[in-house]
């Protein structure tokens, strides 16, 4: 079964289309590296996407090669660094487009939408499943070709979490964007509870090194600062707590129902 996306094209929609392609450089001008930038090497052959440009829904494309690295193609702005990704795509070009206040349900959760239902400022982004299903019958009678096939024994809500998760799990660089530094994280708290469990005065500095690491995006730096002062001033009711959460004999169930 194909995989949707939708790429806002914007000014390069033109050349993009003629081209008969979709391509985003590696990185921006200001050196980051977007994964919405990188989803254009993860295109496979019949993946379905919708191209977005000055406003409306223009085309239908299919993907017709794999994504890959590819140097920028001549007629696309210098401006933009001479490496990038690229895959080839089959044109499909609406008779009238469909402008994007006529899309229903056009939130975050479809993919390439903010919370206010315009798109996302990036380029191109996964589809939902469950919007590609609502999109394809509300517009029936405006697609160039049928680009929307149902998965068979198709259930909503975990079926949807599944795709989800397959995806993240299958992006190349999932390991080095989300598992690896919570992975370290991870290692150096259990330092701190080493600390704690020896009796060390050192655990506060070490629990506090983790909380306002760099690396911490799991947490809400307002929570750990609150946390961090917390201990600070009161060690011994920080022992006393924590003693619950990091005792060898801890039991989830057992300290929930205290609290």
């Amino acid at each position: 079964m194909p995989n949707y996306w939708w790429v806002n094209q914007g000014t390069t929609y033109e050349q993009e289309r003629e081209g008969r392609y979709v391509w985003a450089p590696t990185q921006t001008k200001a050196g980051h590296k977007p994964a919405h930038h990188r989803n254009v090497k993860n295109l496979a052959p019949d993946d379905v996407v919708i191209h977005y440009a000055n406003g409306a829904i223009r085309a239908i494309g299919i993907v017709t090669a794999h994504g890959g690295l590819h140097t920028r193609p001549a007629e696309l702005p210098r401006d933009w660094g001479p490496e990038g990704y690229l895959a080839r795509i089959e044109y499909h070009d609406l008779a009238v487009p469909i402008p994007l206040t006529d899309v229903p349900s056009r939130t975050p959760a479809a993919g390439p939408f903010n919370r206010v239902g315009a798109v996302n400022q990036g380029y191109l982004y996964p589809l939902a499943p469950a919007f590609a299903r609502m999109l394809y019958p509300a517009f029936a009678d405006r697609w160039p070709i049928g680009w929307f096939q149902e998965k068979e024994n198709t259930v909503i809500g975990w079926a949807e979490f599944i795709f989800w998760a397959k995806r993240f799990k299958e992006w190349p660089e999932f390991d080095t964007q989300e598992r690896n530094y919570k992975i370290r994280l991870g290692e150096e708290l259990a330092i701190a509870r080493a600390a704690f469990q020896s009796g060390s005065d050192d655990w506060i500095p070490a629990v506090k090194k983790v909380f306002r690491s760099r690396l911490n995006n799991i947490t809400n730096w307002r929570i750990n600062d609150q946390l961090i002062k917390w201990m600070e001033a009161t060690p011994a009711d920080a022992r006393a707590a924590i003693t619950n959460i990091w005792s060898d004999l801890w039991v989830m169930s057992a300290t929930i129902n205290r609290i």
